[in-house]
């Protein structure tokens, strides 16, 4: 470092007031990121309980029309199977 200082042109004070303004903007520059990770967590964290919400609500609907389903699946089966019964009763076997 001492010798980077010898081998400039400018003289050290002006070297020294420029690596102050380098770090100084350095540091503006890692307190808007810190800004910006920090809304941006907040967001993820919203983000996260609305989606834990909306996977809740999902999962109780999917629970209800599973449900639905299952009974109205159970109506078509027994449907058929009393047509059968009946289209078998109706048009015996021909000889």
């Amino acid at each position: 470092m001492l010798r980077q200082l010898q081998q400039h042109s400018k003289p050290a004070p002006e070297l020294l007031n420029e690596y102050s303004r380098k770090v100084d903007f350095l540091k503006g520059l890692l307190e808007a990121e810190k800004l910006t990770l920090s809304h941006s967590l907040r967001m993820a964290d919203q983000n996260f309980e609305k989606l834990k919400d909306e996977s809740d609500r999902l999962e109780q609907h999917a629970k209800k029309s599973v449900n639905w389903l299952l009974w109205l699946m159970l109506i078509v089966v027994c449907f058929i199977f009393i047509s059968m019964i009946l289209f078998i009763r109706i048009f015996p076997k021909l000889k």
